[in-house]
């Protein structure tokens, strides 16, 4: 029987080396690896630790996943409603409502290229079936290290919380498939750029 020597991590959706896992050391699946791989088990106890207030402030902790999805959203939902309101750590279904009592959830990715015929450009969002929330936002950017912006979709719920996962690629076909719910992708600019500034200072 051949040995699978990579998995899919179903929390980053990424296709990972078996040494990229943790392997379990007791149970029915002693000696396979855990399900999720190692990044993202560490960021998950980063966000924990941030989430209960047992370290940094959020706003301080560019190195925490959950940073791109709490801070620069914030800010840059302040764009599209008014009168936000920032929900508790781990809330269940959403992290804000607007003043017209919409439950938002945000989402936060990265690109990643895709192995196929023309390596295209991929974001692969994490839904989870949340059927508690009235709208994703669905942040993109480039790479966690320069955080540019690529883009910002406001999705209904409705139309995804069906699904675990969604993907968006660089090609036509996908863009315009989301392009009705794009917003100004120069807001998100304006207001990456100002966290940046504020974390020279």
């Amino acid at each position: 029987m051949e040995i699978a020597t990579q998995k899919i991590c179903p929390q980053c959706c990424e296709r990972k080396n078996v040494e990229e896992f943790y392997i379990n050391g007791s149970g029915k699946n002693v000696g396979k690896p855990r399900s999720w791989c190692k990044q993202c088990m560490k960021d998950a106890s980063k966000n924990y630790v941030h989430a209960y207030e047992l370290h940094r402030p959020m706003e301080e902790a560019r190195d925490c996943s959950n940073w791109l999805g709490i801070v620069i959203a914030e800010k840059a939902l302040s764009n599209f409603f008014n009168n936000i309101t920032r929900m508790p750590p781990n809330n269940k279904g959403y992290d804000f409502i607007c003043e017209k009592g919409k439950r938002i959830d945000v989402k936060s990715t990265c690109a990643r290229n895709v192995m196929s015929k023309n390596r295209s450009i991929n974001y692969m969002f994490t839904i989870r079936k949340n059927k508690d929330t009235d709208q994703f936002l669905l942040l993109a950017f480039n790479n966690r290290e320069e955080l540019k912006p690529t883009h910002v979709w406001l999705v209904p719920g409705e139309l995804i919380n069906m699904h675990k996962t969604i993907g968006i690629s660089e090609t036509p076909k996908s863009l315009a498939k989301w392009s009705k719910y794009e917003r100004p992708l120069d807001k998100m600019i304006g207001c990456c750029n100002e966290m940046r500034k504020e974390t020279r200072t």
